[in-house]
């Protein structure tokens, strides 16, 4: 199936309503995330995350996806699977073992085929995450990402280089929610 309209929610715990992306489309989470919005997904490379959320009844209808090591342990439950191969991972020299979360969301929203992609709570303070995500927009240049954020009168000029990327803050997210 292709979705028109994905969220990420990424590492960084954020205090907005989930309502607008659930609205939109599938909401996938990075990790153990505690919104009142069921989850299409949620990814994990950790085991001890990937136990908590097997045991926490928020997750129960959510599809918990994870490495094959992992999946290996935890196949016999009916709604762990293993994350596909993403191209990108070869493509733009990342180590699939080394990649965070909040990455790993973000490649499967890439993979399903989405024309718009919301990043909320998307962690660009560490480094390499930046960097990586950075890497991965540019491998996209026709999917379109929008980074949400907290009203801030300071403009992030981190993306100005990307054509296909755009900063919402959330009331900005909302509206276009609405539309």
């Amino acid at each position: 199936m292709k979705y028109t309209h994905i969220t990420v929610l990424g590492n960084i715990p954020i205090e907005y309503d989930m309502k607008t992306p659930a609205k939109l489309g599938d909401v996938i989470a990075s990790g153990i995330c505690n919104k009142t919005v069921k989850f299409k997904y949620a990814v994990t490379n950790n085991e001890l995350e990937l136990q908590n959320m097997i045991n926490f009844s928020h997750y129960k209808d959510t599809m918990l996806l994870t490495n094959t090591g992992l999946y290996k342990k935890y196949f016999f439950f009916d709604n762990v699977d293993y994350l596909p191969i993403f191209g990108d991972v070869a493509s733009v020299g990342l180590d699939f073992s080394e990649l965070s979360n909040q990455n790993l969301a973000l490649l499967l929203a890439i993979w399903s085929d989405a024309d718009r992609i919301f990043l909320c709570g998307y962690d660009i303070e560490d480094l390499d995450e930046r960097e990586i995500l950075i890497k991965v927009m540019t491998n996209h240049p026709t999917t379109h990402f929008y980074f949400c954020r907290k009203p801030n009168i300071n403009k992030i000029k981190l993306f100005d280089h990307l054509k296909n990327v755009k900063v919402f803050d959330y009331p900005e997210f909302k509206t276009y929610g609405k539309n």
